[in-house]
């Protein structure tokens, strides 16, 4: 009866140790993303896929975006975009983030055609001071300076390479309800403002 027993326990305290994992939640963070007003007329044509955080340790993390879809930069000066993220984090500091995007990033002029440009993988991490308990939501509102990220080789050459730079502006503390969030318009205007001057 005690050989039967012990494999039972064995068991039974494998199952309680699950329990006891599952029961240490991540955090999850959502992404608001605003754009300075730049390229009238035009448009830049991206795929966001991930965003990456890294911690105070100088760990790297990356949050899937869930349903890329390619969109036009340009819009965001007007109409900020949700980005849905897939996964957590874990609970801690975390002090730089930053967007990834498909390896071409497609610029048009009106009337004209499509130019490639090249992304940079290795954009530079915004600025963060983030600290995320378990179990906790946090929203963010990064701004992406489209004149900086568009990189000329020269004064009187085309445009070549998309380097993303992202500037954190607005943040919230971390959400104890289901209610949705998101920046008043006047904010975003006087944000792209900021950055035209």
């Amino acid at each position: 009866m005690s050989a039967l027993r012990l494999p039972v326990l064995s068991l039974w305290w494998l199952l309680m140790l699950a329990g006891l994992a599952g029961c240490q939640r991540g955090a999850r963070i959502e992404l608001e993303l605003v754009a300075s007003a730049a390229f009238a007329d035009s448009h830049l044509l991206a795929m966001p896929t991930a965003v990456e955080l890294i911690d105070a340790r100088g760990l790297l993390f990356r949050l899937p975006v869930a349903r890329p879809l390619e969109i036009d930069l340009v819009t965001l000066a007007a109409a900020p975009l949700q980005l849905s993220l897939r996964g957590q984090l874990p609970a801690g500091r975390y002090i730089g983030l930053r967007l990834v995007f498909e390896p071409t990033v497609w610029f048009e002029r009106p009337g004209g055609p499509r130019a490639p440009l090249l992304v940079d993988p290795r954009s530079a991490f915004a600025d963060l001071d983030l600290d995320l308990a378990a179990g906790s939501r946090q929203r963010l509102m990064a701004l992406l300076d489209l004149d900086a990220s568009v990189i000329r080789l020269g004064p009187f050459q085309d445009l070549q390479r998309f380097q993303p730079r992202l500037s954190l502006v607005a943040g919230q503390s971390p959400r104890r309800d289901a209610g949705s969030w998101a920046p008043a318009a006047a904010e975003v205007a006087a944000l792209s403002q900021v950055l035209r001057r």
